[in-house]
């Protein structure tokens, strides 16, 4: 007798095949569903970590940047103490003096004496300057062009007199502030006030480097008296000027932290261009900048605001996906794992049910009778012959 294939007899269909797939189908689903829930869920802690680590990049950042602000004000305010204690200062004491300040201070290009110098003071002035060492001194303008030339008739000067380092920085010797309406501006608002002023960004006559600055002016009256109600500027001795390279002092910052896309903006000018650092950046303004994530935060620079945008740039604050691509992968490897164990199970199923139904097709369909008796002789089985 030949037992016919199950998969051909109507009498052995396939065992559960439709509701087996439709489990597949089902844990599949599932096994997808939970995995791509859970990589979105965690992903978004990844984000609002690495955000968060941004963020705390930026606050130290901000904070070291203001910090060397700080310092550079407060070493351009002690040359007060040292015209305070002396009747006249010399050359020599200025450049001992401002060496020990300015030892380990980054950002300073130089600190200088601007005095005061009348049109009447002028000539007797210069010819000072001359005997002291400036051979060919004269109070100075600079020109469009950038050329430097012998200043106009005015009532007063405010040139540069004493400056150190005095290397590197011959060119500002002799130049009067007064030429320039950016500075005389803050010269003046210094007087008003009798604080300390900043200019906005400027080009600084002794630049060499690809970077703007900024000149902080302290004014000193006669006799330490406090700023000239009357606005007698008989009583302007002069200004204390520290000539401020803001990338450097940047620079020193992003170092100390760590941390780069930095973009600085003076938000006191009234120019549409704003921007301090970098200056090669293709900002104007703190509007141009498109990229996301930015942080702003404002410091005080004497009498002036900055803004501070940090902004993440580069892969090296790119949010890590490492576990939440696990969790998506391990979630996909468990719900194959799974539908590879169903289907055995239902193959095993399978081979059970038909190997059941070739046992009743061989005695319910045998010719001859088969039965079946227990120990004690009673019939449990009987086929159908």
């Amino acid at each position: 007798m030949t037992i016919p294939p199950s998969d051909r007899n109507p009498r052995f269909p396939k065992i559960g095949v439709r509701s087996s797939t439709w489990r597949l189908v089902l844990i599949a689903v599932l096994g997808l569903g939970l995995s791509t829930a859970a990589f979105w869920i965690i992903r978004g802690s990844e984000d609002d970590a690495a955000e968060l680590e941004f963020a705390e990049q930026a606050t130290r950042q901000v904070a070291s940047l203001q910090k060397n602000l700080d310092a550079t004000l407060d070493t351009i305010r002690s040359l007060h103490a040292l015209f305070e204690a002396s009747v006249h200062v010399d050359r020599e004491e200025f450049r001992t003096f401002t060496l020990s300040v300015t030892k380990d201070r980054v950002g300073i290009q130089a600190l200088e004496w601007i005095p005061r110098v009348t049109s009447a003071e002028r000539e007797a002035f210069e010819d000072v300057a001359r005997e002291v060492g400036f051979v060919d001194f004269e109070i100075r303008d600079r020109l469009e062009q950038g050329q430097m030339a012998r200043a106009t008739d005015r009532d007063e000067y405010f040139p540069v007199f004493y400056v150190e380092p005095l290397e590197g920085n011959e060119a500002a010797v002799g130049f009067d502030l007064a030429s320039d309406s950016a500075r005389l501006a803050t010269l003046n608002k210094a007087i008003d006030t009798g604080l300390h002023a900043a200019t906005s960004r400027i080009t600084l006559v002794q630049e060499r480097g690809d970077q703007y600055g900024v000149l902080v002016v302290d004014p000193l009256f006669a006799d330490g008296q406090e700023p000239p109600e009357q606005q007698d500027r008989g009583l302007v001795m002069g200004f204390l000027l520290g000539v401020v390279r803001v990338g450097d002092i940047v620079e020193q910052s992003i170092s100390e932290e760590g941390l780069s896309g930095i973009f600085v903006f003076d938000q006191s000018t009234s120019s549409d261009d704003s921007l301090l650092y970098p200056k090669s950046a293709p900002y104007r303004g703190r509007t141009e900048i498109r990229l996301k994530g930015c942080i702003d935060n404002d410091i005080a620079v004497a009498d002036r605001t900055w803004l501070v945008a940090s902004c993440p740039v580069g892969s090296i604050w790119l949010p890590s996906r490492g576990v939440s691509r696990a969790v998506f992968i391990s979630g996909l490897i468990i719900t194959i794992a799974v539908m590879l164990n169903r289907a055995s199970a239902h193959r095993g199923q399978a081979r059970v049910a038909a190997s059941n139904a070739r046992y009743r097709y061989l005695v319910d369909d045998a010719y001859d009778m088969v039965q079946q008796v227990d120990n004690e002789g009673r019939l449990i089985f009987v086929n159908k012959a």
